[in-house]
């Protein structure tokens, strides 16, 4: 007896993956990873350039108030009989001429990260490492310019790591280059102003100071103006 076959059923078709869906969070996924590495990044570069820029604007600081203070040492001696100011008050006694330099800089609108510190406060530098500062040569204190027998190799300021004071004055010692602070990470020198030239590790860098063309004259009172003639 012949038997009777099933009904024939049409197979349903296949329900079809939820591709949008999938894709959209898979894209939303990849995003918020990207996002919040670009936020790391730029977080991180932002740290970055501000310690860098923080580094840089300390040296060229420094360097400025190297010049500046050369500069008002020779306008001290220029009006004090050829002179240089007694070692143990050399920062006061130049005070008035460091001043108006400092005036003049200003006006000059030399951005305000570059320029030299305050006079009554103690002259600092920069760089990584432990910090350093600035000194007067001890040995030329009061002395006349005249009688300083190789200005071009006597040290007048230099770079010290001696703790940081207000008219900070001692004998110049020659160090070696290991231990002068790093600048971005790179060995540099010690920094020298000598009575006549400089020993400037960023004189002919984009990291030292700006070209300031200072002169003792620059730093010296104006003349009184002649008086008005009298009324007729």
């Amino acid at each position: 007896m012949a038997e009777t076959p099933p009904p024939f059923r049409i197979p349903s078709p296949p329900t079809p993956p939820r591709q949008g869906a999938d894709v959209t969070k898979t894209c939303l996924l990849v995003g918020g990873v990207l996002g919040g590495l670009c936020l790391v990044g730029g977080v991180g570069m932002f740290f970055m350039v501000r310690g860098v820029w923080g580094e840089v604007s300390k040296t060229v600081a420094c360097t400025t108030t190297f010049e500046v203070s050369r500069t008002a040492l020779l306008a001290y001696a220029k009006v004090n009989d050829g002179k240089l100011p007694a070692a143990a008050t050399w920062q006061t006694d130049i005070k008035p001429y460091y001043d108006r330099l400092a005036t003049k800089m200003e006006m000059n609108e030399l951005p305000k990260e570059f320029r030299p510190h305050a006079s009554t406060e103690a002259f600092t530098c920069g760089g990584k490492g432990a910090p350093t500062n600035i000194a007067f040569n001890k040995a030329i204190g009061g002395k006349k310019l005249t009688e300083i027998e190789n200005p071009t190799k006597t040290p007048l300021l230099f770079e010290t790591p001696t703790p940081a004071k207000v008219n900070l004055t001692e004998d110049f010692v020659e160090r070696p280059k290991s231990q002068a602070p790093k600048m971005m990470q790179s060995e540099r020198n010690w920094i020298v102003f000598y009575v006549e030239g400089t020993e400037n590790p960023f004189a002919n860098s984009s990291q030292g100071a700006p070209k300031l063309d200072l002169k003792p004259e620059d730093a010296l009172p104006e003349p009184p103006a002649p008086p008005s003639p009298p009324a007729r």
